[in-house]
């Protein structure tokens, strides 16, 4: 492999967070795995109760309001628990009646010279496809840019980019690449993930380099396509139940007829201008 940063590279695969919930009228049952030994914890607000188990598994609940849903959680640590179960656990949260909250699907690259920097140049430099809509964020572990953000940590769906050696006080060169799919986009993601058992596709569903040959190389594969329920933003629903009507009746008592024309090339022109001013293509 020449020229490239990836010679001598080791890549793995791992879900490093699971979350989900069931209703109020599902009893607590896990699978065999997972140890029915619990103890109570802080209890984070909307919820009465949390414990954890032994292994760092949490569990909340609300007796005060039937509506609330019960919540676990397999956050770092205690995701990796699962060792070999992991996909069968995931089946089962799939296909059980439970609702995925949070899946955090990742990459390791290990031994390569693969950094989060590099990452961000070809963010600003090469042809990024993403559903981000934000610009890039770098430096949150250090003042190195060890970390890059696409996307928004509220955003249902973003992906980061670090040093995790330098956050696990290690010798060798590590990169993390991690997509996290939470809220709406959590349930679905799970799916994908129980049909294809790679990461590499979701990832790649959110941020890809089709033109960065050591990009492909790790993330070869198709990409994931998920079946996500369409959704009205507020700015859709006003452009499409105010601003449609208003154009509407321009339009109407426009006698030279001209006037949609000068609208939609004004669009043209705006939209123009914005992907001008885009440092990533959005999707």
């Amino acid at each position: 492999m020449t020229n490239t940063s990836l010679k001598n590279a080791v890549l793995s695969e791992k879900i490093d967070w699971i979350a989900y919930t069931q209703t109020q009228n599902f009893e607590w049952q896990f699978p065999a795995y997972i140890e029915d030994k619990w103890k109570d914890i802080a209890i984070p607000r909307f919820y009465t109760h949390a414990q954890e188990n032994t292994q760092g598994v949490k569990r909340f609940w609300n007796i005060e309001n039937a509506k609330q849903g019960r919540s676990v959680v397999l956050s770092g640590a205690a995701s990796a628990i699962l060792q070999d179960n992991q996909l069968d656990f995931l089946q089962w949260v799939n296909t059980s009646g439970r609702k995925a909250t949070r899946i955090d699907y990742a990459l390791d690259i290990t031994h390569s010279k693969l950094t989060p920097a590099l990452v961000g140049w070809h963010l600003l430099n090469g042809v990024a496809v993403t559903h981000a809509s934000s610009r890039l964020r770098i430096g949150e572990l250090g003042a190195n840019a060890d970390t890059q953000y696409i996307g928004k940590k509220t955003s249902e769906t973003y992906t980061r980019v670090y040093d995790k050696g330098l956050e696990q006080k290690v010798d060798f060169a590590w990169l993390r690449v991690e997509t996290i799919y939470q809220g709406e986009r959590a349930r679905p993601s799970l799916q994908e993930y129980c049909e294809c058992q790679s990461t590499r596709p979701l990832i790649k569903a959110h941020i890809d380099f089709p033109k960065w040959r050591d990009w492909k190389i790790i993330m070869s594969g198709d990409v994931a396509k998920l079946d996500t329920p369409a959704r009205e933003t507020r700015t859709r629903a006003w452009l499409l139940s105010q601003v449609a009507k208003s154009v509407a009746r321009e339009i109407a008592m426009d006698e030279d007829h001209t006037f949609w024309f000068t609208f939609r090339d004004r669009v043209a022109q705006e939209l123009e201008q914005f992907e001008r001013k885009s440092d990533i293509i959005d999707w």
